[in-house]
């Protein structure tokens, strides 16, 4: 890993500019050291031979050793404060063997966030995070963090370096611990953050940093590492999650799972990871050895937790062993806010096993019982080392799926196969490029996987769409490839006539059935969903391949004043869009009919994905308050729940005497229209199974607001496409 060298140091130094006259300080500033001092010793106390008090003794009987626990705790009497933002909070632990019983560790109110236990279980690392706000714009956050290191008597902080904690990770080789932590946050006006770096430094020497990741921003909710420290969970940055991979040669990758929040990693060598769903209720675990499978696991099976969502959800030390904070349940008025920053105070600190398998629970704990918010906890059970999830494989390179396309990746610049793949770009220097799509406006995914193009437009991320632009720049040769697929939304078939994509110098449409390059109409033989589509620009003639066959060439030029990359447009087109690969090269004849072949395979499969689809109509009779922008920060999309009495079935199968149905409600950070509705008025409702699984493997991560008392009903989806206000 590239390494830097940095003062730890004296801190001040590193937050002048944050501190600048003309911001306003949101906490009190920490003491700062004028020189280095000496490290903590772990502390261990002395531990009894059993534990005395009765939470102790509840939580060894279902650990089975002694366990510590530590955790942010608010004391303000203002509003919640899940995300430890302010500076009323104090350290709060459990030590099952010191007979001390619940305790607070830190009494002085300041800010400790995301508390984090060394692998020795001896001290505790917490970050001091400090806000302020421009007076000329007092709605960006400027952040200054310093990471500090105590320990279980309560000492003095001692200040390690600047940056945000993320994870302890033990060297099972060296014995060395390293702190891995978020640095260079930029300001942001949103209540999330991301960082520009991933970086990690030795706990007995912060003074020497090594970047671990720089290839994109990150966010920091989790990163955890496994045994070994081959891999990592993470955002790069929300919602996209998955693992980090250390490659040899100190050159790190990222394998994407699925997009969510909350990335978590078990703490053996399984490399199972998961992402916290738009719930809050359940998450969705990935393994990747020895072939990647995918389940889900459902928070609401823990006790007390059973109607309401859950947050900071971690894995312990030991892979049998999670802790999380919850219920969070709706206090405030609809619209006021999310149900996590507005229910803070009914969520307390739990400690829940795991089943072998990773599918349910076999019991939990709950630790803490107030009308506080307590947040970020993290837990060390004694004896983990060398703890695995029985049922996983240890230690096992994933397996990777075989794969034919594209079939030439030797000049391949941009590549989205659909919605949730590894839609990656190796570059030059041996790093891959990750390429999103971002639905814009009203846009949405398909059942499918892909994009629907008659509900908008999707644009790349930023890093995608600059690499993609420069490498076009210096060639005038270039091949894309696409798939185009029969709608999954309901429609009457008609003339295909659309926005189709654009890259700079290039416009692809369909007017009429029949495709229009920078305004020429190509002649080809009528189109039947699905196909796949390549086009080949030579420099000086445009060649159409459809379904492997080419097509008579044109004569065509690019248009010096198309500069946008977009995939569909402001003109619906009926269509569902995925497989594009852009390469920066006129490939052969040869190769472009396998990749026809590949498609002609996989697209059977991918048309399979049909959902049972029900009209009926019913009466409103409980809804969910609409949700405001800060109250689902830093998601920009959510559903709300409406629950129906069942008045008509018109089409399709339903036999319930109600109906909960998911609508969305807002979009890209705006509202949805034709919500809110009435109480006690009719609606006809065309639905299919929200089932992320089954049905809808598109809306995984999605979050959705629930705050009705109907949660023994399956939810349904609304797939009427929205419109914004």
């Amino acid at each position: 890993m590239p390494r830097s060298r940095f003062l730890a140091l004296p801190i001040a130094a590193l937050s002048i500019l944050a501190f600048a006259p003309a911001c306003k300080k949101e906490m009190a500033e920490p003491a700062r050291q004028d020189k280095p001092t000496a490290l903590l010793s772990p502390d261990f106390g002395q531990p009894a031979g059993k534990p005395a008090d009765d939470l102790s003794q509840k939580v060894e009987a279902l650990t089975g050793a002694r366990t510590r626990a530590v955790w942010s705790h608010h004391t303000g009497t203002g509003s919640p404060d899940p995300f430890c933002s302010g500076s009323s909070h104090q350290l709060h632990g459990l030590d099952t063997r010191d007979g001390r019983g619940l305790r607070v560790i830190l009494a002085a109110k300041n800010n400790y966030s995301r508390p984090l236990i060394t692998p020795d279980g001896g001290r505790i690392l917490f970050t001091r995070k400090l806000v302020t706000r421009p007076k000329e714009d007092d709605a960006t956050k400027i952040f200054d963090m310093t990471i500090m290191l105590t320990d279980w008597a309560g000492a003095e902080p001692k200040a390690l370096a600047a940056g945000y904690a993320l994870d302890v990770w033990q060297d099972p080789a060296s014995g060395r611990q390293w702190v891995y932590a978020a640095q260079d946050i930029p300001p942001t006006h949103r209540i999330a953050w991301s960082a520009n770096k991933l970086i990690r430094f030795r706990l007995d020497d912060p003074s020497e940093v090594e970047t671990v990741w720089d290839q994109t921003s990150i966010s920091p909710d989790n990163t955890q590492l496994s045994a070994d420290g081959t891999r990592a969970s993470g955002q790069t940055p929300w919602p996209h999650g998955g693992q980090y991979v250390m490659q040899p040669g100190n050159v790190a990758s990222f394998e994407p799972t699925i997009t969510g929040c909350w990335a978590g990693m078990a703490p053996d060598n399984s490399y199972v990871s998961w992402m916290l769903d738009g719930s809050h209720r359940v998450a969705t675990l990935t393994a990747l050895a020895p072939a990647k499978k995918s389940w889900r696991l459902n928070f609401n099976q823990l006790a007390g937790l059973e109607k309401s969502e859950i947050y900071h959800p971690r894995w312990s030390n030991h892979p049998h062993f999670i802790t999380l904070t919850g219920p969070y349940l709706a206090e405030t008025k609809p619209g006021e806010g999310s149900i996590i920053s507005k229910g803070g105070r009914t969520a307390e600190v739990v400690i829940a096993k795991l089943n072998a398998t990773a599918t349910g629970f076999e019991g939990s704990v709950t630790l803490t019982d107030n009308d506080s918010t307590d947040a970020y906890p993290d837990v060390w059970i004694e004896g983990a080392s060398g703890a695995t999830l029985g049922d996983f494989p240890q230690g096992l390179t994933a397996a990777k799926a075989a794969t034919d396309w594209p079939a030439d990746k030797s000049h391949l610049v941009f590549l989205w196969e659909a919605l949730g793949q590894a839609n990656q770009v190796r570059l030059a220097d041996g790093k891959n490029l990750e390429c999103h799509l971002d639905p814009k406006g009203a846009a949405l995914f398909g059942p499918r996987l892909e994009m629907q193009l008659a509900t908008g437009a999707f644009a790349p991320n930023a890093l995608s769409r600059a690499h993609l632009e420069n490498a076009l720049k210096d060639t005038s040769a270039w091949t894309l490839e696409t798939v185009l697929l029969p709608p999954s939304l309901p429609a009457a078939r008609q003339p295909l006539s659309g926005d189709l994509l654009a890259f700079p110098g290039w416009t692809f449409a369909f007017s009429d059935d029949a495709l229009v390059i920078n305004g020429q109409t190509l002649s080809h033989p009528p189109l039947a969903l699905p196909c796949h589509l390549a086009f080949r620009f030579d420099g000086g003639q445009l060649t159409l391949f459809l379904n492997g066959n080419p097509q008579p060439p044109i004569t065509a030029a690019p248009d010096a004043a198309q500069q946008a990359t977009r995939f569909g447009g402001d003109t619906p087109l009926l269509a569902g869009l995925q497989g594009i690969a852009l390469h920066r090269a006129a490939l052969q004849d040869a190769t472009l009919a396998a990749s026809h072949l590949f498609w002609e395979s996989r697209l059977e499969s991918v048309l399979k994905q049909n959902p049972p689809r029900v009209r009926l109509r019913g009466k409103l009779v409980e809804t969910t308050g609409l949700p405001t922008p800060e109250g689902i920060d830093p998601y920009t999309r959510a559903m709300v729940a409406y629950v129906y009495d069942v008045e008509q079935v018109l089409e399709g199968d339903y036999d319930g005497r109600q109906i909960l149905v998911c609508h969305w409600s807002m979009m890209d950070l705006k509202p949805c229209a034709g919500l809110p509705r009435q109480l006690g008025e009719s609606f006809d409702l065309l639905v299919e199974p929200l089932d992320i699984d089954k049905h809808h493997p598109e809306l995984k991560g999605q979050r959705v607001l629930d705050d009705t008392s109907a949660y023994d009903l399956g939810k349904w989806y609304d797939i009427t496409p929205p419109q914004l206000q």
